[in-house]
């Protein structure tokens, strides 16, 4: 199982992923993005084991996290160089969640993210 987040100035959508690549829950909360970003990356890390346990499994069975982050990302070091919309600038938000959760976090640009998803669910 898999979680990918999409992170936007509005909202957070996520969803929990199989190993097949379907869909099986999902959500959406608001990002109440003019807060401190350690406030949003908090309400994240809560969020990925609110909706593995609405799985009726745990933050345990997750092997990783995916998030798509508007703005210019660093994906090699996980680290938002801007995003005017999160009011974020060098942050390191890759290894803020992974050391929340425990596990493998990978960032994109939302666009690209969104991009790659709609070429394997064709």
């Amino acid at each position: 199982m898999y979680i990918g987040i999409d992170l936007g100035g509005t909202n957070i959508t996520a969803g929990v992923v199989n190993q097949e690549g379907h869909i099986i829950y999902k959500s959406s909360v608001s990002t109440l993005a003019q807060r401190p970003i350690e406030g949003i990356v908090e309400d994240v890390a809560n969020w990925c084991v609110d909706i593995a346990d609405g799985t009726s499994c745990s933050i345990s069975d997750i092997k990783s996290v995916s998030i798509g982050c508007p703005g210019t990302v660093d994906n090699k070091d996980g680290i938002v160089a801007y995003s005017c919309n999160l009011r974020m600038q060098n942050t390191e938000l890759g290894l803020m969640l992974e050391k929340k959760l425990g596990k493998p976090v990978s960032l994109d640009n939302d666009a690209n993210t969104a991009q790659l998803s709609a070429k394997l669910h064709k």
